[in-house]
């Protein structure tokens, strides 16, 4: 990446210094976005963006600091829209499938797909659910069969709203996970037979 531009009206001074700022503000975002290059480079450009759009409205004393400070916000603003998209891609269990099944698993609308008729369903939620830690399957059976909003089930854990928000996330993921094996050992137990 580099950032050079013969349209903006600087001085040459202040231009070398903001491209010197330029490469040492790309590599701090590399080191934050653990070596990531596009994302290091979407970042860089947004800390200058802001800047060229800043410059003419509000007197930088530090330019240092402050591209050092708007870079952290970049980068923050960053991951947070990744962990958004990701949350996103995370399936939900479908209410229908639930009350027919019983005790089942995590559910995503296409998941049929990775079912055949030799799969039983009831005995993949059940060890789904049995392959649970205690403390899992507390969290399951109030959040997802009792319905107990987040709110409550933060008082009965004894932790934060968005720790319960987290720990929910991560059972989602888990609970995937182990069905997703499940039925990947079941495949292969039908191919031998």
């Amino acid at each position: 990446m580099k950032c050079n531009s013969q349209n903006v009206n600087m001085g040459d001074v202040e231009w070398k210094m903001l491209d010197e700022y330029c490469q040492r503000i790309l590599n701090y975002c590399r080191y934050h976005l653990n070596y990531d290059e596009y994302a290091a480079e979407e970042c860089t450009q947004e800390v200058f963006l802001i800047y060229f759009e800043k410059i003419s409205k509000i007197e930088i004393r530090n330019k240092r600091a402050w591209l050092y400070r708007t870079a952290d916000n970049c980068i923050k603003q960053y991951l947070s829209r990744i962990i958004k998209e990701k949350r996103k891609t995370i399936p939900f269990i479908d209410e229908e499938f639930v009350e027919k099944q019983g005790d089942v698993f995590l559910y995503e609308q296409n998941f049929d797909k990775y079912f055949d008729d030799k799969i039983d369903i009831g005995k993949i939620a059940g060890m789904v659910i049995m392959a649970l830690s205690f403390n899992e399957r507390v969290l399951y059976k109030l959040h997802f069969r009792e319905h107990k909003t987040n709110k409550e089930l933060s008082a009965l854990f004894d932790t934060s709203v968005p720790g319960i928000k987290n720990r929910v996330y991560r059972l989602k993921i888990h609970i995937t996970q182990i069905a997703y094996d499940l039925i990947e050992k079941e495949r292969a137990a039908h191919s031998l037979i």
